[in-house]
């Protein structure tokens, strides 16, 4: 079996000299949900939080070589690491998460002075498909028609970015019609919602964005500033089987989707 590996921070371990002491669990998210007794009746009841919580995960490390000079450079490369950074590992080849180190001062005093050393990090509950975190332009053709059709490739929703790019050939803010249906199945049950709002756009902000991750929907231009938040209707997650259709094509001149595909 390869020897385990792990990317945080923009760098692999084995870049500093250093290895996995031993192979780490596999660690799962476990769902949110408060088990409450009531007086009087046998059991507990279960409340869903509708959330999943952050995991721990420890990796034990040593370093191997020139110790004490690659153990300086892997404390370095830990100082500057504070808060969410991207975490790959070898156990989940194609996939990102986000992590963050919990006990820099622990591990920089270890690595001084033993050369090994447990890492400590708690990150987000979901393994994203890197390849479902880029931006795709959907089929005008098929929007229009039978719809375009997305399948999760796991089991759980995604919770997707939506854009809709507007065409302003004047120099004068102007109103879009953005009007939508989706299809989409989730747990055996198929939900259907319609969608029709018409906003104005100011000149250089082109993009209505849906961002179901955040709960928001906004207006942008194409470098991410926001002109405006908007309480609008939000789609529903992408299950397991999802379909777009798009009834207006007047001043639109894409539609594209970052499915966000993510697993625990």
């Amino acid at each position: 079996m390869p020897k385990y590996n792990f990317k945080f921070g923009g760098s692999w371990l084995n870049r500093f000299g250093a290895v996995s002491a031993e192979q780490p669990p596999l660690e799962i998210a476990q769902r949110d949900v408060t088990f409450v007794r009531v007086p009087g009746r046998s059991g507990d009841d279960c409340i869903d939080n509708h959330r999943y919580n952050n995991v721990e995960m420890r990796r034990k490390i040593a370093v191997t070589g020139d110790a004490d000079g690659k153990a300086k450079a892997l404390i370095r490369h830990l100082a500057y690491l504070q808060g969410y950074h991207e975490f790959e590992d070898t156990d989940h080849p194609g996939m990102v998460t986000r992590a963050a180190l919990t006990n820099f001062n622990a591990v920089q005093r270890r690595l001084r002075t033993l050369h090994t050393a447990e890492l400590v990090f708690t990150r987000e509950p979901f393994w994203y498909l890197k390849s479902g975190l880029e931006e795709i332009a959907l089929d005008t053709l098929q929007l229009t028609g039978t719809g375009v059709t997305l399948n999760n490739p796991y089991p759980g929703e995604a919770e997707p970015i939506i854009r809709f790019y507007i065409t302003n050939n004047t120099s004068s803010p102007i109103a879009c019609a953005i009007n939508f249906s989706m299809r989409t199945t989730q747990n055996g049950e198929t939900l259907s919602a319609y969608f029709n709002e018409t906003l104005t756009f100011p000149v250089s902000y082109c993009m209505l964005e849906y961002d179901l991750d955040r709960r928001q929907a906004a207006i942008k231009n194409t470098d991410g500033e926001v002109y405006k938040y908007f309480n609008l209707n939000l789609p529903y997650p992408f299950g397991s089987e999802t379909v777009l259709q798009l009834h207006n094509t007047d001043r639109i001149a894409a539609v594209t989707v970052v499915p966000r595909w993510r697993c625990l």
